[in-house]
């Protein structure tokens, strides 16, 4: 499951999968490698590396989930 705070952008593959019946493992979700849908790969338009802690509301590439 993604966090509410990550950017709109930031994917992981577990963030497509339905989550297990035991629920997921914080520590495997956040070691799973991540990438960016504008660029297709693990670095930012901003030429940052992409994941969890990383794509946050500071990066001039961010977006949020939802945009009110």
């Amino acid at each position: 499951m993604k966090p509410h705070t990550a950017c709109y952008f930031l994917e992981n593959k577990s963030y497509t999968l339905p989550p297990p019946p035991e629920g997921f493992d914080p520590n495997e979700v956040l070691s799973t490698p991540c990438w960016c849908n504008q660029t297709q790969e693990a670095i930012g338009p901003d030429g940052e590396m992409v994941d969890v802690d990383g794509c946050v509301p500071q990066r001039a590439c961010f977006r949020p989930e939802v945009d009110i």
